[in-house]
């Protein structure tokens, strides 16, 4: 065979081999990328309130710091929304108004109303970061302290912001602005109550287990604001 053959055989395998790993390499970046999209999309079925995201990091390479960034946006989020929604399990809280604290820290309630205060305080302070933190911008920005390349930051947003998640993000957004409210008017009314028995601390008494009131209209003022709490 001719040198010139020799050459162009040559050359025809060098193709042949760069067409061979170009499309292997291809087909592992496809796969990869939908291994990272079958991935986040098993988040959907995971619960802020409930659930932590902070699950084996299953791709590489460059996907691999779109699922950490968005696992890791997610875990953080999941944190403090479970643990600012404690408060309704709260046992200081739930027990503002029973005899015993009554008994407690009656008649001025010192330590009860300074601790509704804080706690309101905390807990609205998280909700606005909460509420932040689910805002699309903010999402947005958060693959930006990760990566500079473009690409991994439009696929992180198409993840992340995908139709399926964004509607949940959005149903989250509504449940923590009821939880404040409801949360909110619990404080402030459990608050009313004692500033009222404090207020009127001649007016009533702790007898056989129970608050006794001297005076009809105390009565009727305190069962009114009790009732806001167990409606």
């Amino acid at each position: 065979m001719s040198i010139p053959k020799k050459i162009f055989f040559l050359l025809i395998a060098i193709v042949l081999n760069l067409f061979l790993v170009g499309g292997f390499l291809m087909i592992r970046e496809k796969t990869m990328e939908n291994n990272l999209r079958k991935e986040i999309k098993s988040l959907e079925s995971y619960d802020l309130t409930t659930n932590r995201y902070n699950t084996k990091i299953k791709t590489k390479k460059d996907y691999a710091i779109v699922e950490k960034a968005i696992k890791e946006y997610l875990d953080s989020t999941a944190i403090l929304m479970q643990d600012t929604l404690t408060i309704v399990k709260e046992p200081t809280l739930l027990n503002i108004l029973s005899y015993q604290n009554y008994q407690e820290d009656s008649p001025d309630f010192t330590n009860s109303l300074s601790y509704l205060t804080e706690e309101k305080k905390n807990f609205n302070e998280n909700i606005s970061i909460l509420l932040e933190r689910l805002e699309e911008e903010k999402i947005k920005n958060y693959i930006e302290t990760k990566t500079n390349k473009k690409n991994l930051r439009e696929l992180y947003n198409e993840l992340i912001l995908s139709n399926s998640m964004k509607a949940y993000l959005e149903e989250t957004k509504s449940l923590l602005e009821k939880n404040q409210e409801r949360i909110n008017e619990m404080i402030d009314t459990s608050s009313d109550i004692l500033t009222l028995l404090k207020a009127n601390k001649n007016s009533w008494l702790l007898e056989e287990g129970e608050i006794r009131f001297q005076k009809e209209s105390l009565y009727k003022e305190y069962m009114k604001n009790l009732m806001k709490i167990n409606k």
